[in-house]
């Protein structure tokens, strides 16, 4: 036995013994581990067990750890270690029965577990501009707020978190505040694993068409909190399911922290694994984020402008946010399309009401899917003005032309500017079908694209629509 193979001898296995306790139960490493014998002959590592059916198991389940460890502490680099099994014990081991088995070559391309650098994927780091002290916060939100804070904590029976909500209420946000946060509290010795499901999921089929996905199961231990947003992008991945099911239930095996974020409830996700849904539904506490309500979008306004330096009278911010039924994304992209008109527009210091009204009605027309914070009647009001008919006519069931069009107009533009069911617009139109709502909405859309006067007719009325809108309600509102 060489110098360099005694010290390796007292050092390298222990120091892999120690690695192992960390990614291996207790049970298992008492019963698989500690049996093992080690006698290492120049790069030539024996590792000695009792009974081949050891000698497979340990193959299958932690060939990857041993190989893992032994090129991490191996310190002469020139010189490969090469790993050994053999039946029975060091004391009766005859010299020259020592390498009759197969040997496997660490760090070759023979090994079927090759050690592989993950750290061109390590590049999904947290942005740092979210954290909770810039999180907007009222009674819609609170309760998401206070448990992200608690979570922070780590406290051992509080682990699995399951935040949901619609788009642009905030979810980003609060998960990258947790992960900061933490890092903050613990001077940054936890190892967070923050990742958007889309990528997570690109990088899970990387690894299986490189057959190194239990290699990158084995690089995923090593993180002890998982971030992983918008977890609804499983939706009809049935192949990867399965491989994120064992990683899922890898990350309960070993008890680390995982927080997630989803549009919608786990009841009401589609397409996804039963066994993925009940561990969700049995093991993790949920928060839904609600809608913001016109105090948060004020609220929200307002520190956006500070950030962007941008001066608005704090009337205009309230009309903005008591006249849209919008989330935080719609509310930011609307107060920087108002900053770059004002500036192309040279009206900086000349901003009025007026001029919010003509921004917004150009945004409403360029987004199709947009909602505003309208009521039908006023909607049905202005198109009974329009076309100098009753509010009684538009909603009777007679179907002379002069009621037909400003009924089915009304209907197309009360579908494009707010939420409803088709159900709820029928009631709002005199108790009118399912099929005749979707059927005039689909005429009128089809007759804007086509017909440049139902087109002019169509933006008038929008543009009456947003005008109108509250203009009596605004005048008797008082704001500090």
């Amino acid at each position: 036995m060489c110098k360099y193979g005694v010290i390796l001898l007292k050092n390298l296995w222990n120091k892999c013994l120690l690695e192992l306790k960390k990614y291996i139960s207790i049970y298992e490493f008492n019963i698989w581990i500690l049996p093992l014998q080690v006698l290492i002959y120049n790069n030539i590592i024996n590792l000695y067990s009792p009974n081949k059916f050891v000698i497979k198991h340990i193959k299958k389940n932690y060939l990857i750890y041993i190989n893992n460890f032994f090129l991490k502490y191996w310190k002469y680099k020139r010189i490969k270690p090469i790993l050994n099994f053999l039946i029975g014990s060091i004391n009766n081991s005859n010299k020259n029965n020592l390498f009759k088995n197969n040997f496997i070559y660490l760090n070759s391309k023979k090994n079927k577990y090759n050690s592989y650098d993950f750290k061109e994927f390590n590049n999904f780091n947290l942005l740092k501009k979210y954290s909770f002290d810039n999180f907007i916060y009222n009674k819609s939100n609170i309760y998401a707020y206070k448990k992200s804070i608690k979570i922070c904590n780590l406290n051992s029976n509080f682990k699995y978190l399951f935040i949901y909500s619609k788009v642009g209420l905030g979810k980003t946000h609060l998960l990258n505040s947790i992960g900061n946060r933490i890092n903050y509290l613990y001077n940054g010795k936890k190892s967070i694993f923050y990742i958007n499901m889309k990528v997570f999921l690109s990088k899970i089929e990387y690894f299986l068409y490189k057959n190194l996905i239990e290699n990158f199961i084995f690089y995923l231990k090593s993180f002890s909190i998982f971030l992983i947003d918008d977890i609804q992008f499983l939706y009809n991945k049935k192949l990867i399911q399965n491989k994120f099911l064992n990683i899922f239930n890898m990350l309960f095996k070993y008890n680390k922290f995982i927080i997630l974020t989803s549009n919608c409830n786990v009841n009401k996700l589609k397409g996804i694994n039963n066994e993925i849904i009940s561990k969700l539904y049995y093991n993790f506490v949920f928060i839904k984020i609600n809608n913001c309500d016109i105090n948060l979008r004020y609220k929200f306004l307002i520190s956006k402008c500070k950030y962007i330096n941008f001066c608005l009278d704090k009337k205009i911010l309230y009309f903005i946010s008591e006249y849209l039924n919008s989330n935080f994304y719609e509310l930011e992209n609307i107060l920087y399309l108002i900053y770059v008109n004002a500036i192309n527009l040279n009206y900086i210091n000349k901003i009025n009401i007026n001029f919010i009204k003509y921004i917004l009605y150009k945004f409403i027309l360029n987004n199709s899917n947009y909602n505003l914070n309208v009521k039908i009647y006023d909607i049905q009001k202005v198109v009974c003005n329009y076309y100098n008919i009753t509010i009684d006519n538009l909603l009777s069931k007679y179907r002379y032309k002069s009621f037909v069009w400003p009924r089915q107009i009304s209907i197309a533009i009360s579908k494009k500017l707010t939420n409803y069911s088709l159900i709820k617009l029928g009631l709002y139109f005199g108790g009118l079908s399912n099929s005749y709502i979707l059927y005039s909405y689909n005429k009128i859309k089809k007759l804007y694209m086509n017909n440049s006067k139902v087109k002019l007719e169509f933006n008038n009325l929008i543009k009456l629509i947003v005008y109108y809108k509250n203009e009596i309600y605004y005048k008797k509102k008082k704001i500090n």
